[in-house]
């Protein structure tokens, strides 16, 4: 009896030291042992008989499977318990006598879980984040940008990069449309595969589906004896670039749409489809959703291609990018030719007003011209001034300038009338007879000429 009572107390005292809850029951639900933590998780008193109804139902579930259940649950204090019901059998093996129940609360183990959770996916996004700064700074995006208008394209661009998504690229003709396209391919997971460029309006018509998608072995006279793989093949765990998406021919359009939805492309002269693995990437600089209304393009392939657009505005809409780009070129002809200029400040303001109707390859082209035909290390606004003297500026201006009055008057006398109003413009804005005539494209003289009766009104010296 003695050793009996040693047993007893030394299993109280193990069962009380537990920091998790200990029920020992009967298959009655009857109360056989319960520890002080296990009586505080179910707010029951110590020395109650019965097991709460839900925690009772388990011992059916034991019996079924004949093993452990644990479920979890929300006590009164709606603090969350996970509760393991374990069986003990007899002494042959075969009918269950007594349970025994593990209550732990695991309350602050959750939050702490939900915590690192949070955590973990704050970090990822953070991580995503300075990858995506990191990407737009690097030296391989080659685009030189300072306004919002651009550094929020360029974040569309390295989100959508992520992704295998299509992506339509639409802008005017000059903006950088192929520049955008070559980033987003540098930037995916596809960086180590091709990038291939199509311009879809400079192939004709009958050679543009062989180009695209290959032919067989005798397919056509004249055609190579091996047969072609197709651009499509070629690009293969790469990227397309389809330029000038607009001019695709409407019958090869149906074709294009298949090897989108399919993933697989069909040669001239065979019946065998071969899987390809192509991101497509395409561009224009027409209005295309106008040209399906118009039934000029297929509704089916342009939401197709449409599921990612990317809209690039006009270098006209972005004038902070101006002068950056104008600097970038200028040290990359430093370079070139080996030579040091500068801009007359009066030649920077010029290039800020122009409107630059071929975007950032007219800016290019105008910078290198300036560049090679330069005689002095500063660029002068005279040096300037006759390339914009033509814009395409020059028939709003004259519009704006002949619309003042509603009145028809004889040809002549609107002739001198323009003209005396253009030349006022030219002597006001730019404070010189040889500036006025270079803008106007005429000889100094016969602005000076011209002038005379003009110089009560303005304070110039011929």
């Amino acid at each position: 009896m003695s050793k009996i009572e040693e047993l007893n107390h030394q299993l109280e005292a193990l069962i009380n030291s537990s920091f998790d809850g200990i029920i020992v029951s009967d298959i009655e639900s009857n109360i056989i042992k319960m520890n002080n933590p296990a009586a505080r998780a179910l707010a029951i008193e110590k020395k109650s008989n019965k097991l709460p109804t839900w925690i009772s139902k388990l011992i059916n579930d034991v019996k079924h499977k004949r093993d452990s259940v644990t479920c979890t649950t929300r006590n009164h204090q709606r603090n969350e318990l996970m509760v393991t019901a374990n069986p003990i059998y007899d002494n042959d093996g075969r009918k269950i006598t007594m349970l025994v129940y593990n209550i732990r609360d695991i309350t602050e183990l959750t939050a702490l879980k939900n915590e690192l959770k949070n955590s973990k996916e704050l970090s990822q996004r953070y991580r995503e984040e300075l990858n995506r700064l990191k990407n737009k700074y690097e030296k391989d995006v080659n685009i030189i940008f300072r306004s919002k208008k651009m550094d929020h394209i360029i974040d569309l661009c390295l989100r959508v990069a992520e992704v295998d998504s299509t992506v339509l690229i639409l802008g005017e003709t000059g903006v950088g449309k192929q520049l955008i396209a070559e980033m987003i391919h540098k930037k995916s997971h596809r960086k180590r595969g091709p990038f291939i460029e199509v311009n879809c309006g400079a192939i004709p018509e009958n050679l543009l589906e062989s180009e695209l998608f290959g032919y067989e072995p005798g397919t056509f006279t004249g055609g190579l004896k091996s047969g072609k793989i197709g651009i499509f093949e070629q690009a293969n765990k790469g990227t397309i670039f389809l330029d000038e998406i607009g001019d695709l021919p409407y019958a090869l359009q149906v074709k294009l749409l298949k090897v989108l939805q399919n993933s697989e492309v069909v040669r001239l002269g065979s019946a065998k489809p071969r899987k390809v693995d192509v991101r497509v990437i395409s561009a224009t600089n027409k209005d295309i959703k106008e040209m399906v209304n118009k039934g000029q393009f297929r509704e089916d392939l342009y939401y197709r291609l449409n599921i990612v657009p990317i809209i690039i505005p006009p270098l006209r809409e972005r004038k902070e990018d101006i002068i950056p780009i104008i600097y970038h070129y200028k040290l990359l002809l430093e370079s070139k030719y080996n030579r040091k200029i500068d801009f007359h400040p009066e030649v920077l303001e010029l290039f800020l007003k122009h409107d630059w109707p071929g975007n950032v390859r007219e800016l290019q082209n105008v910078v290198e011209r300036i560049f090679v035909t330069a005689k002095k290390s500063v660029i002068e606004p005279e040096q300037v001034i006759p390339l914009f003297a033509n814009s395409h500026k020059s028939e709003s201006i004259i519009k704006n300038i002949i619309t003042e009055s509603d009145s028809i008057i004889p040809l002549k006398e609107a002739k001198e009338l323009l003209e005396t109003k253009l030349i006022k413009m030219a002597l006001k804005k730019y404070g010189s007879t040889y500036r006025a005539a270079k803008v106007l494209g005429v000889n100094q003289s016969t602005i000076a000429r011209k002038a005379k009766k003009l110089l009560k009104d303005y304070n110039l010296r011929l």
